[in-house]
């Protein structure tokens, strides 16, 4: 059964990787569901309807408005209109020019945001920080060039090490806090990867697209959101422990605590994710999907890890 289900979510990421770009949903109040191309809104165009866009940019010119909410994911947000509901993007780059306006709440999960200082948020802001783009060392710098990316290399590994001390410190917290659960997703994840791998994209996908239907539907997929990256969170911290174990395992370091495994594990895998040339991407996404599948697999490690032995 398992493997069963393993097939149908990658057969069910193919579809949607293989779906041509077209509006999938137009509603009589102008809603739109757009996946895999862009959408530009002109200046003095208005939306009466909420906007989602998946797999691709979106763009509000001056004076344009939307009367509704915006849901990006997967793309950029380039907006210098109005929106008169809530703005969402998921794993994307977001520009807000100074004549843009957001009369409702702005949620950035790991989203760069470029703010102008006219930009207005009228709501709440909320946003997982994402650590800046790898600088760009690929031309020959002048004298200054190369002291400005002296220190452009010195903040790209500032930014790493800070962001790998908290999520070390995240799992040494939630070891503390139930280390049967974590060593549970960490033992799943281990014997069954490519099936951990299968149904962590699967609910990746189901996580995103259910999300944007439901913050248009009623404005609850912010919470699918936000149980999506506590997932990833977990599956993340497990994997750590796992790679922690091995690590000071094969250094015969066998009185080793649990809390240095996950530690050292976690340290590790978060440098890797933050490497440049897409390394860190492709690592960030295959890792991020293998624990959050065995999160999904162990129902947050409240389940037996024996029973996914192959």
């Amino acid at each position: 059964m398992a493997k069963r289900m393993l097939w149908i979510g990658l057969l069910v990421i193919l579809l949607i990787v293989v779906l041509p770009p077209t509006v999938l949903a137009q509603g009589p109040d102008g809603d739109k569901v757009i996946v895999g191309e862009d959408f530009v809104l002109l200046p003095g165009q208005e939306l009466n309807g909420n906007l989602a866009v998946i797999a691709g940019s979106a763009r509000l010119e001056a004076q344009s408005v939307v009367n509704g909410d915006v849901a990006v994911m997967g793309g950029s947000l380039m907006m210098a209109g109005v929106v008169r509901g809530n703005v969402a993007v998921f794993g994307g780059r977001v520009s807000l020019a100074d004549t843009a306006v957001v009369e409702g709440n702005f949620a950035g999960f790991t989203a760069a945001v470029e703010r102008a200082p006219g930009a207005v948020v009228r709501g709440d802001s909320m946003g997982l920080p994402r650590a800046p783009m790898a600088p760009d060392w690929s031309s020959r710098p002048s004298r200054s060039g190369f002291v400005e990316a002296l220190l452009a290399f010195l903040r790209w590994q500032a930014v790493t090490v800070g962001w790998a001390m908290v999520l070390a410190f995240l799992g040494v917290v939630a070891l503390l806090v139930a280390p049967r659960h974590v060593a549970e997703i960490a033992t799943a994840l281990a014997r069954e990867p490519a099936l951990s791998l299968g149904i962590g994209l699967l609910t990746l996908v189901v996580g995103l697209l259910g999300g944007g239907i439901l913050l248009i539907a009623c404005g609850l997929g912010l919470l699918v959101w936000l149980a999506l990256a506590f997932g990833l969170l977990v599956g993340w911290i497990a994997i750590g422990l796992w790679l922690g174990q091995r690590a000071l395992g094969a250094l015969k370091l066998r009185d080793s605590s649990a809390l240095a495994e996950v530690a050292l594990g976690v340290v590790v895998i978060t440098v890797v994710a933050r490497l440049p040339l897409c390394i860190g991407f492709l690592f960030t996404v295959i890792a991020g999907a293998i624990g959050l599948g065995a999160v999904v697999l162990t129902r947050f490690g409240t389940q037996p890890a024996s029973r996914w032995k192959a």
